[in-house]
């Protein structure tokens, strides 16, 4: 499912990676939850970017996010909540591996 999430090479307007890339999951914000959101329907295809209910995710946060289970994002989006689901979980094991790599250095 890589293919839905972070590219390494993602660039914004100015420093390379959009916020919610530099900060773990669960440290972003609501405004970082809701981008995470429609980059993962962006990757997904046209039909999703105009289909993906992000407004279900209005007011969760990257804790509340962290926390959800595959059944919280079906009941939010039903068509892609298992799509989001697997995507947030690839981010956050990338973040656990850049985490443990940068405190062994």
């Amino acid at each position: 499912m890589s293919v839905y999430c972070v590219d390494d090479d993602l660039e914004d307007t100015g420093c390379g990676q959009e916020n919610w890339q530099r900060l773990h999951p669960s440290c972003w914000t609501n405004s970082d939850v809701l981008d995470v959101i429609f980059y993962v329907a962006s990757k997904s295809g046209e039909h999703a970017i105009h289909n993906i209910r992000g407004e279900r995710f209005q007011g969760i946060s990257g804790s509340d996010l962290y926390r959800m289970e595959a059944k919280d994002y079906r009941e939010r989006d039903a068509k892609y909540g298992d799509l989001l689901y697997n995507c947030i979980q690839e981010l956050l094991l990338k973040s656990e591996h850049w985490s443990n790599n940068y405190l062994d250095l």
